[in-house]
């Protein structure tokens, strides 16, 4: 994403640990342009931990969502909304 000049939440959370970084303070002038920058940010933000406290925080939200949807009947709409906020974060591990 980072090579698209897509800032995601796990780069949002590398960049709030490492402020100082060099290629996330290059992000704001263009940097994203530069792949062997956003080659090494992205070896950065995989090797940080961001990654996984971006899916403990969607976990979290399809928890809330799930718990939005239990008092409903059951029915093939309210399985549809489960499933797609599962496979949501499912489709990423």
């Amino acid at each position: 994403d980072l090579l698209n000049g897509l800032v995601t939440l796990p780069a949002i959370y590398y960049a709030e640990e490492y402020p100082g970084d060099a290629d996330v303070l290059s992000l704001a002038g263009g940097g994203w342009t530069n792949v062997e920058n956003m080659q090494r940010l992205v070896a950065n933000v995989r090797g940080s931990g961001a990654i996984e406290k971006s899916m403990q925080e969607a976990d979290g939200f399809v928890d809330r969502a799930l718990a939005c949807l239990a008092p409903f009947p059951a029915c093939a709409e309210r399985d549809a909304l489960e499933s797609l906020a599962t496979y949501t974060v499912d489709r990423k591990r």
